[in-house]
C-alpha cells in the first residue's frame, strides 16, 4: 500500500511540474510563433498522390452529415465526338445496385477547369448526376447546381482531376459532393 501511495504521490508532481513549466515558459517574441497548426476538418482530405495507378475516390454529404463514401479502381469513361462520361460507382458489378456519379462533359477534351452547371448545354460546362441507393433500390437522382472539375492532367491517354459540386433535391436537402480520380483511360 505504501508503494502504491507513493507512485501517485510522483505521479501528482510529475504532472504539477509540467504544469507549471508551461505557465513559466517564455512568450515567444513573435505573435502565434509557437501557435499549434490548425487542423483540417475530416471532410477536407488532401488529394491524393499520382502513383500511376487508375483509382476514383467520392465522398457525399447530405445535410452536412456523411451520406456516402466510395473508391475503387473501376470508373469508366466513353468518349465520342467531342462528348465524354465519366463514371464512379460504388460497386464494380454491373448489376449490383449501388450508388454512382456520373459526368456529362460537352466540349470534350476538357482542360483546367471546367463549371458543373444544372443543365449543360454548350462547350466546356459539365452536368452531375448522382444516383443514389435508397430501399435496396435506386432513388431519384440528384443533379448538381453548381461546382467544378479540374483537370490535372488529360494528355489524350488518360485523364485525373478532382471535383467538388452542391446539390440541393425537392426536400430542400443540401449536398455535398467531392471527389478525385487517376489516370482514367477513355474506352
Amino acid at each position: 500500500m505504501r508503494s502504491f501511495i507513493l507512485f501517485c504521490s510522483l505521479l501528482l508532481l510529475s504532472c504539477a511540474n509540467e504544469n507549471s513549466k508551461d505557465l513559466h515558459a517564455e512568450k515567444p517574441a513573435v505573435p502565434g510563433a509557437n501557435k499549434k497548426p490548425e487542423n483540417k476538418k475530416p471532410d477536407e482530405e488532401p488529394l491524393v498522390a499520382d502513383t500511376g495507378q487508375t483509382w476514383f475516390k467520392v465522398s457525399v454529404t447530405k445535410n452536412d452529415t456523411s451520406f456516402a463514401k466510395f473508391e475503387g479502381t473501376w470508373p469508366v469513361l466513353q468518349t465520342t465526338e467531342g462528348f465524354a462520361t465519366l463514371a464512379f460507382t460504388a460497386s464494380k458489378g454491373a448489376l449490383v445496385v449501388s450508388n454512382g456519379v456520373t459526368f456529362y462533359m460537352y466540349g470534350w477534351p476538357i482542360t483546367g477547369r471546367a463549371p458543373i452547371v444544372y443543365k449543360a448545354v454548350k462547350g466546356q460546362e459539365i452536368n452531375m448526376i448522382m444516383v443514389p441507393v435508397k430501399d435496396s433500390a435506386y432513388g431519384l437522382a440528384i443533379s448538381a447546381d453548381t461546382g467544378f472539375v479540374q483537370m490535372t492532367k488529360n494528355d489524350g491517354k488518360v485523364i485525373s482531376g478532382f471535383f467538388e459540386a452542391h446539390a440541393t433535391d425537392q426536400n430542400k436537402d443540401v449536398y455535398l459532393f467531392k471527389g478525385q480520380f487517376l489516370n482514367v483511360k477513355p474506352r
